[in-house]
């Protein structure tokens, strides 16, 4: 026995037309929809429904008495050709009033619903109807279907001015006067329970999955015996297919996020790369989500109006996590490329114009995203602005050291490095942030000053010698021969000229002075690389190779001494 359900022909033509229907269905071979009337609007509506109803069921009738377990190549490409022409049926309606992330799964249900109640009502005959000559005797630009609340309007202004839709607060009720009309006899019986069936059957699965499913197997007697299994309006089916979504995107997102944890604790990340992960994931398995929910397993109703404006929602806020992080990243990047200190002026002033770009992006995401989901922009930018404004009050201490901050960042009256004096705290500059400054004082603790209070008094800074520029002096004992010291001269520089983070056009190395116990060797070179204590840990590193070097040639003879500058 076939796997197939004894469908009545009748059934199957209300599937193929759910999936002709607009939103994913199509426009006809008629002329396109004519919107400069109420007339024209209304009979062409009805008109191409009703061509694409009857070429959809054409094409599905051939395939059922088929008997093959997949539709042919040109049966599926015919499918898409009818989806791809539903665009001719767009301008019919008002679809403002909708969320812009859900109006294209809802054009589907507005469409299917207007055209369940359009044929439950007793239109007046066509030439009852106003064209466009006859609105403008009347001086109207609203029309109202007699006995119903459905009402055709005209666009006063824009690109499309003049042209006649089916008005917004005609779609705002559409859900209601179903409610109310589906219990009414059929005055035309084209679409018999269009829409109730549609909701019911796997149409949005089988025909997604044809190609590799054959469409036989998931419109069977089970899935027919489950479609009639309401919770939510939402067929037993269904709920199947979300709890198999759900648990197919829990599995990967829980999947990616311990691989991303794996890769946190085994790796070294210094640039932050791995932060992307996790946002990235959010943001795919919540667009993948929603896509699947809307487009293959079709939810309808409450389900749908809740469900997929939630995913969004997650979906860009994940988005501008995803930003957000991404400035940061790209902030390392372009400190670690220029080799700028760490904690220098010029890598703290390239975060804050990252951040300044990537907190915009994030806004504009926000905003783009409230619109989207239905929210006014202005109300979203307003509560951006009243949200800031109570946080600058509350704040107005940390406020007041970030702009001393961007004063000491933009003016530079100091580097890292620095020798400075800053209201009667002296010490080396360790580093500039966006609330304080820290100076390491010559005892080695590190004083933590206020950005503010920085720049209120005076600064006594000296520049000339920031952290990563090194001098050290060797002692070599003065019975040394002197071509051992040359020779260790030669090979310090060019030790130094071949080693990772020193630039070359700065190594000195040369006899700098000679003394009763012995020979002074200069060595001087600017390290470009390190950031932050790592500047510290590669001096170490340079001059401890020195050393190893001037034990291996001889020349110590154990009794070096260092003296740093």
């Amino acid at each position: 026995m076939s796997l197939v359900p004894r469908l009545s022909v009748k059934f199957l033509i209300l599937l193929l037309s759910f999936l002709s229907s607009p939103g994913i269905a199509a426009t006809t071979a008629l002329a396109p929809l004519d919107t400069s009337s109420p007339r024209s609007l209304l009979t062409g509506f009805l008109a191409i429904t009703t061509d694409t109803y009857a070429r959809g069921a054409e094409l599905l009738k051939g395939y059922r008495a088929s008997g093959r377990l997949y539709m042919t190549a040109e049966e599926r490409e015919a499918i898409f050709k009818i989806k791809n022409e539903a665009f001719k049926l767009a301008p019919a309606i008002d679809l403002s009033i909708l969320p812009a992330i859900t109006r294209d799964e809802s054009e589907r249900r507005v469409m299917i619903q207007l055209k369940e109640v359009l044929d439950r009502v007793d239109l007046p005959p066509e030439q009852e109807i106003p064209d466009a000559k006859m609105m403008k005797e009347l001086g109207k630009t609203r029309w109202q279907i007699p006995r119903t609340e459905v009402a055709i309007q005209q666009i006063e202004s824009g690109p499309r001015k003049g042209d006649y839709i089916f008005s917004a607060d005609t779609i705002e009720r559409l859900s209601g006067m179903y409610e109310i009309a589906k219990s009414l006899p059929y005055v035309t019986r084209t679409t018999e329970n269009w829409y109730e069936r549609q909701i019911q059957y796997p149409i949005g699965p089988m025909f997604s999955l044809a190609k590799f499913i054959p469409s036989r197997w998931i419109l069977n007697d089970v899935t027919i015996a489950s479609s009639n299994i309401l919770f939510l309006h939402q067929p037993l089916w269904r709920w199947f297919g979300m709890l198999l979504v759900a648990g197919v995107v829990g599995l990967i997102a829980k999947s990616l996020l311990r691989w991303t944890a794996r890769l946190q604790r085994e790796r070294e990340d210094p640039l932050g790369y791995l932060t992307l992960l996790r946002p990235f994931t959010v943001v795919i398995l919540s667009a993948f989500s929603a896509r699947v929910l809307g487009d293959v397993l079709r939810v309808s109703d409450a389900v749908f109006l809740t469900l997929i404006p939630t995913i969004w929602a997650i979906f860009f806020v994940a988005l501008s996590w995803l930003f957000w992080n991404l400035g940061d990243v790209l902030a390392e990047a372009i400190i670690a490329s220029e080799h700028m200190i760490k904690g220098s002026i010029n890598s703290q002033l390239t975060r804050f114009l990252m951040r300044l770009i990537t907190f915009c992006m994030v806004v504009a995401t926000l905003v783009i995203g409230g619109q989207s989901l239905g929210l006014p922009a202005y109300s979203i930018i307003a509560s951006i602005g009243v949200g800031g404004l109570a946080v600058a009050l509350a704040a107005q201490h940390t406020l007041a050291n970030l702009l001393a901050s961007l004063i000491i960042m933009f003016e530079k009256p100091f580097v890292i490095g620095s020798r400075v004096n800053v209201g009667g705290q002296a010490g080396t500059v360790k580093s500039v942030g966006f609330r304080s400054t820290q100076i390491q004082a010559d005892g080695g603790t590190v004083i933590s000053i206020p950005n503010d209070k920085v720049i209120s008094g005076p600064i006594q800074a000296d520049n000339t010698r920031p952290q990563n520029h090194i001098s050290a002096t060797l002692r070599v004992p003065n019975i040394t021969p002197v071509e051992s010291i040359r020779a260790f001269v030669a090979q310090a520089r060019d030790h130094l000229t071949s080693s990772a983070n020193v630039k070359a056009p700065s190594v000195n190395v040369g006899v700098s002075g000679l003394t009763q116990d012995g020979v002074e060797v200069q060595l001087e070179f600017i390290l470009s690389g390190p950031f932050g204590d790592r500047v510290a840990e590669r001096k170490n590193e340079i001059l401890l190779d020195l050393l190893d070097l001037g034990a291996k040639s001889g020349i110590l003879n154990g009794e070096a001494v260092v003296r740093r500058n």
